[in-house]
């Protein structure tokens, strides 16, 4: 009885501190397999043991799986405090690179604002003070899963293709480049011309 009082006691003071919180689910590892098990929490947005298992082996937040760090996978699937952990805490790299261009070209793509915000702060903690403004037009010379060839499309292109103005803009008041031209010799500018017309405000 005083056995089982004691795990009671114990997962109520779990709960209370907030230790199962982003909890993955439980997986056995061999000691010898931390990568596989850093990754498996990066997978199931698990900062805790992330936290935990980076702060033993930097050199985790540093590793591949398909073709990505573990700061870009977490702003591919939209996970900004997985991200901002990994920049702030253990200076993930904000120039790494995948076949869907870095992590500013990728926040773009998925549309998401806040995610674009906070991909171009982490640029700006960078050592490199010129690190955003080569980010915000640095070009895609790598081809995504979906296509034969490379678009060289700019994080300004991406937004105009997604006629997104406001993203739009907001790059180019950051020093994103509108006369850059892509794999078919279009603009930013000459591709955020041709979306419909946003309608006026009634004053």
């Amino acid at each position: 009885m005083r056995m089982i009082s004691l795990i009671l006691m114990s997962l109520l003071l779990a709960v209370e501190t907030g230790a199962v919180v982003n909890a993955a689910p439980q997986k056995a590892f061999t000691t010898t397999d931390k990568q596989a098990e850093f990754w498996y929490a990066i997978e199931h947005n698990d900062t805790t043991h992330v936290r935990k298992l980076a702060r033993k082996d930097k050199r985790l937040v540093y590793s591949f799986k398909k073709g990505m760090t573990p700061y870009l996978y977490s702003v591919k699937n939209g996970n900004r405090k997985m991200a901002w952990m990994l920049a702030d805490e253990f200076w993930a790299h904000a120039y790494d690179r995948c076949s869907w261009g870095n992590a500013i070209h990728i926040a773009v793509e998925n549309q998401d604002f806040p995610m674009l915000k906070l991909t171009m702060k982490v640029a700006q903690m960078d050592f490199n003070e010129d690190l955003l403004e080569q980010l915000i037009n640095e070009q895609r010379h790598s081809a995504k899963p979906d296509q034969k060839r490379a678009d060289l499309n700019t994080p300004l292109h991406i937004a105009a293709l997604h006629c997104n103005r406001e993203m739009y803009d907001y790059l180019v008041s950051f020093g994103a480049n509108e006369t850059k031209v892509n794999i078919n010799f279009k603009t930013a500018a000459e591709i955020l011309a041709t979306c419909p017309k946003q309608p006026k405000e009634k004053k």
